[in-house]
């Protein structure tokens, strides 16, 4: 779906560039079309991952590039930054944000799980796991330091201007796999893992960084990670 949307997004950009010299649309200059391309891809992405970063900030480089350009109002571009990013801590505050809906299969059990946003409901033939293993904890202009010591099954961190560490030494998993949602911006959550658990890395950057120490060669679970990162560090360490 991603390679689709790119390249419907390329073929409206050559459209564009060449119906310029047919006064079939308004003349806009080429680097506009092209950025407003890419910041549509941007919007149209975030909307479907429900990240509420994206969805801000292609909408407010949006508004500067095309204010820049035609003089929509008169308002310096700070005040502009600065409205965008109280609303964003506050809405961020207000609604927890919901991650996409995932269907896992367990390999021992066959059970079916469906996460469904940040409760983590779930669905499978036997009884529902035990509450401790849905574990969430939101960071939020502080820093903060976590212990897990229960059965790691579905767990989400997220961090907003901030620094949160979790230690997951002393954690338990029941299966072969478990699975961790992260989402920080503006801040840097630090992972500490056992040697003995493999780390399957699929959290997405957006002007941040992840970082993983060498991965051991025998493991004997399976523990994936996703989620998003914007302006912000994910930190991966082997315990």
């Amino acid at each position: 779906m991603k390679k689709q949307l790119w390249g419907l997004c390329f073929i409206t950009l050559s459209a564009l560039v060449i119906l310029q010299y047919f006064k079939v649309v308004p003349s806009i200059p080429l680097m506009l079309i092209i950025i407003t391309g890419f910041l549509f891809n941007w919007f149209v992405q975030s909307i479907r991952g429900r990240q509420l970063f994206g969805i801000f900030a292609s909408c407010v480089i949006g508004f500067l590039v095309y204010n820049h350009e035609f003089q929509l109002v008169n308002i310096p571009n700070w005040t502009v930054i600065l409205s965008a990013t109280l609303a964003y801590i506050g809405v961020n505050m207000l609604f927890e944000q919901r991650e996409p809906k995932k269907i896992h299969i367990h390999k021992k059990t066959k059970n079916k799980i469906i996460l469904d946003s940040h409760d983590f409901k779930e669905i499978d033939s036997q009884d529902t796991h035990d509450a401790q293993s849905r574990h969430y904890n939101h960071t939020i202009f502080a820093s903060t330091t976590e212990y897990i010591n229960t059965n790691v099954d579905y767990m989400s961190f997220t961090c907003l201007f901030g620094e949160s560490k979790i230690f997951f030494d002393n954690a338990k998993m029941e299966d072969d796999q478990a699975y961790i949602h992260v989402n920080a911006t503006f801040g840097e959550i630090n992972l500490f893992i056992p040697k003995n658990w493999q780390v399957i890395n699929k959290v997405s950057c957006f002007l941040g960084e992840t970082t993983q120490a060498q991965h051991p060669n025998t493991f004997e679970k399976t523990l994936i990670i996703e989620g998003s990162v914007q302006f912000a560090q994910l930190n991966i360490v082997y315990i």
